[in-house]
């Protein structure tokens, strides 16, 4: 470019640059903003999946963040077929591994120690396989990665106090969450929720994991460790952060989503912390706070609880925090933080930013298990529960994702107040369980 003057015109031909990953879903309704947003997602992904998961292309980083991958991989795999990808990264992963390492925050490793044990990030181990797994029906995967599966957990296992909970050490916590005046240790990147809680969730995340895992495998004295773990874990859990009147020690939103989504309460509290969700979501004027950890799990916690009607109205919000804010402002890949530009068009004045960055696009999950009702009941998607939940706001979905067992697909168009027009598309071989929505 040297000699050209200011204003000259300039042609040159840009290249994208990606590993060359085969497409299995495809998504498109009647708004073009959630097009838009499907398309941002998968850019987002495509642009990041360069040899290992990026969490950002464009700035100096460019790092394998491990936490990035735990909230995103379950959309990725609707996405693209990762299974190699991600195969090989958790190989990269493995080799990082030892006796003075229990999980590094990026991979490959080039922090060194000082980023090693934390949660959410560390359960990369466990929740990618066990996707992997889930979504391509290839125990290889978990037999491969046991060995790193039971490091983690018993890493994290070496860090309980006497009362059996994770309660030391640094934590993300919900990381750029928006509640984040309310944190105590005055970390504006970290949301209110209490960093112990968050920790103790994703624990009890990766001991069912791990406990699945090995009953698949076989390792039925393993299995029953773990499982066993994982119950003393939760009656520890409650006893810390649940009153005996059912409220939590913290009822921020991702506190709440995290209570209800992964069985952390018992079942008669169920409904007074949903109410308290819904009450802080319509606080906020039906926007979310959360973070890295809460955000992954907030419509698919309110559709699995009765309201869908609600993950459907924050999935169609238009101004800041949102994720159709982003498209308003012309965005063309994920944001890392939800006001990374100001209504101004203004790049956020915080020091960590990035406007490509997939974290969030885990909404698309959602997207494909709710709004579309695909959702696997055996591993490799060969046998599926379909219950498509329609958003009313849209009068159309297209919907398929070409599964290791072949083409799954929904359609449905609402015709009128009245009518509503279901097609889908099973696999041979295959067996479905339809469940028509609640008209």
């Amino acid at each position: 470019m040297e000699g050209l003057q200011y204003g000259q015109n300039v042609q040159f031909t840009a290249c994208h640059l990606s590993t060359d990953l085969a497409q299995t879903g495809h998504f498109t309704c009647s708004d073009k903003r959630v097009n838009r947003l499907q398309q941002n997602i998968q850019w987002s992904q495509r642009d990041n999946f360069v040899d290992i998961p990026t969490d950002c292309p464009q700035r100096s980083e460019r790092l394998g963040w491990t936490g990035d991958v735990t909230a995103f991989c379950p959309t990725a795999a609707f996405n693209e077929n990762i299974m190699p990808f991600m195969t090989k990264w958790l190989r990269d992963l493995a080799s990082e591994l030892g006796p003075d390492v229990s999980m590094p925050q990026v991979v490959p490793n080039i922090l060194g120690n000082q980023q090693d044990g934390a949660a959410f990030w560390g359960d990369v181990v466990t929740v990618l396989p066990w996707t992997l797994y889930r979504a391509y029906g290839d125990k290889r995967i978990l037999q491969h990665s046991y060995d790193s599966m039971k490091h983690w957990v018993e890493f994290v296992e070496s860090q309980c106090g006497e009362n059996g909970l994770w309660q030391t050490g640094f934590q993300y916590g919900d990381w750029l969450g928006l509640d984040a005046e309310a944190n105590a240790l005055g970390d504006e990147r970290k949301g209110a929720t209490d960093d112990y809680f968050t920790t103790n969730v994703c624990f009890a995340w990766s001991l069912q994991i791990l406990a699945d895992t090995a009953a698949v495998l076989q390792y039925t004295e393993d299995a029953h460790r773990w499982s066993r773990r994982r119950e003393e874990l939760v009656r520890a859990f409650r006893a810390e952060y649940v009153t005996p009147t059912g409220r939590l020690v913290s009822e921020t939103q991702t506190a709440l989503i995290l209570a209800l989504h992964f069985d952390m309460v018992p079942d008669e509290y169920r409904p007074r912390l949903l109410a308290a969700l819904e009450k802080n979501i319509g606080a906020h004027k039906t926007h979310l706070l959360t973070g890295f950890i809460g955000t992954p799990f907030a419509c698919l916690t309110l559709s699995e609880n009765g309201r869908h009607d609600l993950a459907g109205r924050l999935l169609l919000q238009e101004d800041d925090p949102s994720w159709l804010y982003e498209v308003k402002m012309g965005a063309t890949t994920i944001w890392e933080r939800w006001n990374s530009l100001d209504e101004n068009g203004q790049i956020s004045s915080t020091g960590m930013n990035s406007l490509n960055h997939y974290s969030y696009g885990a909404i698309l999950e959602w997207m494909y298990r709710h709004l579309a009702g695909l959702q696997p009941l055996t591993p490799g998607f060969t046998s599926v529960h379909i219950e498509p939940t329609p958003v009313w706001k849209l009068r159309r979905l297209d919907c398929s994702y070409r599964s290791a067992a072949g083409l799954w697909a929904v359609q449905w168009q609402c015709a009128d107040a009245n009518t509503l027009t279901l097609a889908v598309t099973v696999p041979f071989g295959c067996t479905a369980e339809l469940i028509l929505p609640n008209w």
